[in-house]
């Protein structure tokens, strides 16, 4: 199969059966999936004297790899081929092919919404939101086209105006699961979590058996505090789907946060198996193994965390804990304590209270107590007022020359930050949003991927610099989102941005129901977000 690089041009026969073939045997295995691309001409995909393809003047093709001149570009309607990469512009350099083709064509609706996928490729949001708006006062008024232009809402800020979208989506369109999930992301970015639970339950009428959205309700009944329905559906969620890494995760955290360490290092084992490189899941188990006295595989798993990202600032904090205040004297280790604390404390720029901890910590069980003294103290500075006096208390064993213990007084070495429970964070608040039987995920803070929608049958995925891009093609819609980033910083202040881990144990549960293709780009990502 071949896309010819000239309009109508037909290709040699003696070339389309090799080149068939190789791209029949890229198909067959993952793929990492480069930015989309934008047709500048129009082209054709043959075989022989077979048209099997049409590829217009603007379209959007989703890039499965470049070779030099060469790029091999998946069309919407699912045809692979080849093309000169002088044929196609970036998206973000796309705006002045869809300038070109709206003077020609000033009443196509749909140009609208492709240059506002070009606008938000190149930043500039209120350019690619007007568009959208063009696109609907022009009679582009179909129910994804409001939960679409919601999406852009969403990703600015505007939440009530995304919650308006995607409510007259569900008004045109009740049918369609994908904006109850769109519209209980916003919900759950407002907090607003017995409307988004609602929406899930809506979304679950439509598709009983969606581990995904069983696996988002139960976030979000986490949220909302009724953990007890939030293991159900986590459970529920597992029943669907037994390697739903998210749906462990959550399950694995509630587990703890319930003080059920043991299921909880059934959960985390169980995603360290189906994914060795999760240094969550190695620092969760891990604590959880502290919490239940096994220190020797507790340090073990917080090294192995270390190894996986070694600026995990959770990882770091917990293992100085460990070295420092373990009962056991065989695990303690003050030097080591204070490089690991040290190291935590740098990349936090000496602004959290529990690596002030921690390296005071490690400092008195140097026998440093001087240092320890001089951290207590900024810690103390840093504390709020509820935690204030137990800071002091520390303080003033350092000045007594006593180092810390796990088991002194009933002391659990995590700051207590707003009054929560030492080693709990409230959670990652986000949702996805999806298309079809795929998804996006959404939260307020981050830009993720853009879909397209043309006007004859078909659609084409695209991946901003800022997102994700889909292994598979997606629903039939336009639309922009959000993605959490996979933040391992552990920072020990209660933050339920998405992605922040809270204290000492991480409680990241988003989810990607996506293809290989797409797991691997989501892996990559998170690869280097977390070093």
């Amino acid at each position: 199969m071949f896309v010819v690089n000239r309009p109508l041009q037909v290709v040699f026969r003696s070339c389309a059966f090799l080149v068939a073939c190789l791209i029949g045997a890229q198909s067959a295995r993952a793929v990492e999936f480069e930015a989309p691309v934008v047709s500048r001409v129009d082209l054709e995909l043959r075989i022989g004297e077979e048209t099997i393809d049409v590829i217009h003047r603007g379209d959007l093709l989703t890039v499965l790899k470049e070779d030099g001149d060469n790029v091999l570009i998946l069309t919407f309607n699912g045809k692979r081929g080849l093309v000169d990469r002088v044929n196609v512009a970036n998206l973000a350099e796309s705006v002045e092919v869809y300038d070109e083709l709206l003077k020609e064509f000033p009443s196509e609706a749909r140009y609208y919404t492709l240059r506002a996928s070009a606008w938000w490729a190149r930043g500039d949001e209120i350019a690619a939101l007007g568009d959208y708006d063009m696109a609907i006062e022009k009679g582009y008024k179909e129910a994804h086209a409001y939960s679409s232009r919601g999406m852009f809402h969403a990703a600015i800020g505007n939440y009530d105006k995304a919650i308006s979208d995607y409510t007259t989506a569900i008004e045109i369109d009740p049918a369609d699961e994908s904006f109850h999930i769109n519209r209980a992301a916003v919900y759950m970015s407002q907090n607003r979590f017995d409307d988004a639970i609602n929406d899930y339950n809506s979304a679950l009428e439509i598709a009983p058996e969606k581990a995904s959205s069983l696996q988002q309700r139960a976030v979000a009944r986490k949220l909302a505090g009724r953990l007890q329905e939030a293991v159900a559906d986590f459970t529920e969620a597992l029943k669907v789907d037994p390697n739903h890494v998210p749906a462990l995760m959550g399950r694995g955290f509630l587990h703890y946060q319930s003080g059920r360490h043991e299921k909880a290092i059934e959960d985390f084992s169980a995603v360290i198996s189906l994914n060795p490189k999760a240094a969550d899941a190695w620092n969760n188990r891990g604590y959880n193994r502290q919490q239940s006295g096994d220190f020797a595989k507790a340090l073990a798993d917080y090294d192995e965390a270390l190894k996986l990202a070694p600026e995990y600032v959770l990882a770091l904090t917990n293992k100085s804990w460990l070295l420092s205040t373990c009962p056991d004297e065989k695990i303690r280790h003050g030097k080591h304590a204070i490089e690991a604390a040290t190291k935590a404390c740098e990349l936090t720029e000496f602004k959290d209270i529990g690596g002030l901890k921690a390296l005071a910590a490690a400092f008195a069980e140097d026998g440093q107590f001087e240092k320890a003294i001089g951290w207590q103290e900024k810690a103390v500075e840093l504390a709020p007022d509820a935690q204030k006096d137990g800071e002091l208390k520390l303080l003033e064993q350092y000045r007594d020359q006593k180092p810390m213990r796990l088991a002194d007084n009933g002391w659990v070495p995590a700051s207590q930050a707003n009054g929560v429970r030492p080693g709990v964070s409230t959670g990652a608040r986000w949702a996805e949003a999806r298309s079809g039987d795929r998804i996006m995920l959404v939260s307020p803070r981050r830009t993720g991927w853009l879909q397209n929608r043309r006007s004859r049958s078909g659609h084409t995925e695209v991946r901003l610099k800022r997102g994700l891009t889909p292994g598979k093609r997606q629903a039939s819609f336009f639309c922009a989102g959000l993605r959490p980033r996979s933040r391992l910083d552990g920072s020990n202040q209660v933050d339920d941005r998405p992605g922040k881990c809270g204290p000492f144990l991480c409680s990241r549960t988003f989810t990607t129901e996506t293809s290989l293709a797409t797991e691997a780009v989501f892996r990559k990502q998170k690869a280097e977000s977390s070093s």
